[in-house]
């Protein structure tokens, strides 16, 4: 054995007087560059980990080559791990690809809702502007005879003129959002409405709501500190295993000039590692330490996550009951309106009571459709939040 080796560390010293024509700064620019080609075999033995053959081309000058055969030598228990976090790296890949489908969904599903809502706001707009246009006929009729009634002509008047700015705006964001949507989604503004609605219908919100908040729901956080864990766990694992190996690697190599001036060089290399060195003693502790502050920082995103689902799933409850509260309400209105019937005998002050309950019941109407729009905003972020699926069947 110590033949072999005292035979290695001769043969290397003996390469730097053969390559007098080649200097130092040559020597360390063929280890910095790309690979041209590279061969890799590997196969499962006692001592040695893989095989690999590669070769190296000097960027600045093409003839100048460096080919090398390299032998990797790793415990099996560490080859082990190194296996096991191979498929693990894969995994989290896919988990991560996953998050990030998600994470589309989420906002494409926020703009898809949005549209939704918009054209509904602007059509409840619509409705307001009517009532109110009716209201001021009839306050120009009565004016004549009652000029304290000139104030609140002049107060419609206004309103009709605010609620037709702000219709215009809603018009305008709802087509930007349309053109923003067909463009995520590749479509041509072909939304159906109603497929939307009954995704986001109050009813299905309440029905699933419960199936989104499970006990092993986890955040995007939280599983990227697991993460983290995870891959340090590995990483101090092989750390560990390979305390106990002492040869790192072996090495032949060619650098091989072909230019004028320069001659081949043949380089012989062998690496050792020392269990007892202090450099992989601290890259140890530094993993341990690493996995002690993560652990503290998962579980503080475990405590977040909870107090943050717990609210939001407390403010949609609310906001259902709410809701409910308000149906009843403009469903008794609506009653009222369908029952009084305007006919001749009607004072001014009796229409105008009439038209100012259409005004509130319009006025209502866009309030619950806006509390709606809250509602399946807080239903989508805890899908969101939890990683579940949104559209739960």
């Amino acid at each position: 054995m110590k033949f072999i080796l005292y035979t290695l560390i001769f043969v290397g010293l003996i390469s730097k007087v053969g390559a007098q024509d080649y200097t130092y700064a040559d020597h360390l620019k063929t280890f910095v560059q790309a690979p041209k080609s590279f061969l890799e075999y590997s196969f499962s033995s006692p001592l040695i980990q893989k095989v690999s053959l590669s070769t190296k081309t000097d960027q600045f000058e093409l003839a100048k080559q460096r080919t090398s055969l390299k032998a990797n030598f790793a415990p099996l228990k560490a080859r082990k791990y190194e296996t096991e976090y191979i498929k693990w790296k894969e995994k989290n890949f896919q988990q991560n690809a996953e998050i990030a489908a998600h994470e589309n969904l989420y906002n494409t599903t926020i703009l898809w809702s949005n549209i939704y809502f918009s054209k509904n706001q602007s059509e409840l707009l619509m409705g307001l502007i009517e009532s109110y246009k009716e209201k001021e006929k009839l306050l120009t009729k009565i004016v004549v005879a009652e000029p304290t009634k000139i104030k609140s002509i002049n107060e419609t008047q206004l309103k009709i003129l605010n609620l037709e700015v702000e219709k215009e705006t809603k018009l305008y964001n709802l087509e930007t959002q349309k053109k923003e949507l067909a463009l995520n989604l590749d479509t041509r503004n072909n939304i159906d409405f109603k497929s939307i609605e009954n995704y986001i219908a109050t009813q299905v919100i309440e029905e699933n709501l419960s199936q989104l908040t499970t006990e092993n729901s986890v955040s995007g956080n939280m599983l990227a500190v697991k993460s983290k864990i995870e891959s340090n766990s590995y990483e101090y694992n092989i750390e560990k295993a390979n305390q106990k190996k002492i040869i790192d690697y072996v090495e032949l190599g060619l650098n091989d000039f072909d230019s004028p001036g320069f001659r081949r060089a043949y380089v012989v290399g062998i690496g050792f590692l020392f269990p007892a060195s202090k450099k992989k003693n601290i890259k140890l502790a530094e993993l341990e330490l690493e996995n002690n502050y993560l652990n503290q920082i998962l579980s503080l995103e475990k405590q977040k996550f909870s107090v943050e689902t717990e609210n939001i799933l407390l403010e949609t409850k609310t906001q259902l009951k709410m809701f409910r509260l308000y149906e009843d309400f403009l469903n008794k209105l609506e009653n009222k309106l369908t029952i009084t019937k305007v006919n001749s005998q009607m004072t001014n002050e009796m229409l105008e009571i009439v038209l100012d309950n259409k005004i509130l019941y319009a006025e209502k109407k866009i309030e619950l459709n806006e509390l709606h729009q809250k509602i399946v905003e807080n239903y989508i972020k805890l899908s969101q939040l939890t990683l579940q699926n949104l559209f739960v069947k």
